[in-house]
């Protein structure tokens, strides 16, 4: 896992919020072409509005699993070794007096 500085993670999970704006957006793109969809079924129009609902839907789940992937990558998992070394650099007591088996326990 690559080390990132406070001001690296602080982009990437600015990236990862712009993400889940996106996402928010298409999502709401996608409920108004549903909404669309359901009053116009069986006329000309409701192929058109279908497609739009389903692309919206493909482009509001590309922007959430982005979002979670920059996230993984800005943040170490929970109580793993990477996370201890990161507190340790941050100057954290518990991670600087007592060794990673001891730190995993708290």
């Amino acid at each position: 896992m690559p080390k990132y500085s406070i001001n690296e993670k602080a982009g990437i999970l600015s990236r990862a919020n712009e993400a889940d704006k996106k996402a928010g957006q298409y999502s709401a793109k996608a409920h108004a072409y549903g909404a669309f969809a359901d009053r116009r079924k069986g006329s000309i129009l409701d192929p058109d509005y279908a497609a739009s609902r389903d692309a919206a839907r493909k482009q509001a789940n590309m922007y959430e699993e982005e979002a979670e992937m920059l996230r993984q990558r800005a943040m170490p998992a929970t109580n793993s070794r990477a996370q201890y070394e990161s507190e340790k650099e941050a100057g954290d007591p518990n991670a600087l007096t007592m060794s990673f088996e001891q730190w995993k326990k708290l």
